[in-house]
């Protein structure tokens, strides 16, 4: 035989032999005993998850035996337990960072330790360092039904946290998780904000809104709707900086923005009207009495709609009939405008102008409207 020929085909063999030693030393994977699991909730934005195995308790004596007392243990089974946070939370009110924690904990007969650790790719709690730990919570264990499989849970679902919980055998381990859920929103808003949100005013408008309605984190509001003005001025976006820098305490600054918004845009409803309510808080009800007037005259059919549903939100049912009035004058082809007068009378206890109007707006209205608007009739017939 060539000895090229014989070189090669020993080469050959060889090469197959060290890939069956190779594929005979691969194993294969067989269903776990504890079956991985995870849980997750949306608190706000914030996402907290739990992934972890779950063992049975197979007629095991489990705590103070399977699981000792005074121990470290992984609070699961096979790898260690995880939990993560998308945002900064608080835990049995004790700052925790956003992030993901080897979660273990620390079971005795009454108050249990819990422990959130930096090492997440541990296997169970065996190689476990206390100088890795970030956080460590004492919470006291409840007595529970009796749970087969280890779980992990959430309740008391609040705006603002949650409270998550550890159940096995017949105990329940609970720990609050809370935030400022503030914080989370508007963390999350500006990251949205760093996307497409970012190149028109309304994304910036909306997150200085949110600073605005709920009263809190007004510097930052300030800052987020002038990114809004910057990219177009208009009286939305000029009205809610006059509100947010009166809500801050600098009213003049704020009289001063509608007075330019109103030297660039004319007379506008949401300008005049905004003005008018700082007046009014001010203590001059006259002059916000005159830029009202001003801001009816040059509404359009929506303004004056909303205008008259914030006074009967005020109790000035009889003022809200006058705008409504006024609306139909203006606008009688819309039917709307019947509908929100019928409102106002009936909201006045006047029976017979409410009915009136209302069956002026059904002879008008569009089809999906027609069932409400009857069925308010039936109400006042009975009556």
């Amino acid at each position: 035989m060539n000895i090229k020929l014989r070189i090669g085909l020993i080469a050959l063999f060889l090469a197959y032999m060290a890939g069956e030693a190779l594929l005979a030393q691969t194993p294969v994977t067989f269903p776990r005993v504890s079956p991985g699991r995870s849980t997750m909730i949306r608190i706000g934005f914030n996402d907290i998850v739990i992934n972890y195995s779950s063992p049975g308790v197979k007629e095991r004596k489990i705590w103070g035996g399977l699981v000792p007392y005074g121990t470290v243990w992984r609070a699961g089974a096979n790898e260690n337990t995880t939990i993560s946070f998308t945002y900064d939370v608080m835990i049995e009110g004790q700052k925790l960072p956003a992030g993901t924690y080897g979660l273990h904990m620390i079971p005795t007969e009454d108050a249990w330790t819990i422990i959130f650790n930096n090492d997440t790719e541990a296997w169970g709690s065996f190689n476990y360092q206390e100088a890795k730990d970030v956080l460590r919570v004492k919470v006291n264990p409840q007595k529970a039904d009796h749970a087969e499989w280890l779980e992990y849970g959430f309740e008391d679902i609040q705006r603002d946290g949650v409270t998550a919980y550890l159940r096995w055998d017949k105990l329940k381990v609970p720990f609050k998780i809370s935030m400022d859920i503030h914080d989370v929103v508007l963390a999350h808003m500006q990251t949205e904000l760093t996307s497409l949100a970012s190149f028109n005013e309304l994304g910036w408008r909306q997150a200085a809104q949110y600073c605005l309605n709920n009263k809190t984190h007004n510097e930052l509001g300030l800052k987020l709707i002038e990114q809004s003005i910057q990219r177009g001025k208009n009286a939305n976006n000029m009205t809610l900086k006059a509100r947010l820098l009166d809500q801050a305490g600098k009213t003049a600054e704020a009289v001063q923005t509608l007075d330019d918004a109103l030297g660039e845009l004319g007379e506008n409803f949401t300008v005049l009207q905004a003005k008018s309510q700082i007046m009014e808080k001010s203590g001059q009800s006259k002059e916000a009495g005159k830029l009202m007037d001003r801001a009816v005259k040059v509404a359009n059919e929506n303004e004056l709609n909303n205008y008259g549903y914030q006074l009967m939100g005020r109790k000035k049912v009889k003022e809200a009939i006058e705008i409504f009035k006024l609306n139909l004058k203006r606008n009688p082809k819309s039917w709307n405008v019947y509908d929100s007068l019928a409102d106002g009378y009936d909201n006045d206890g006047n029976v017979k102008e409410s009915i009136k109007y209302y069956q002026m707006a059904l002879n008008m209205a569009p089809d999906n409207q027609k069932s409400r608007i009857e069925g308010i009739l039936t109400r006042l017939k009975a009556n």
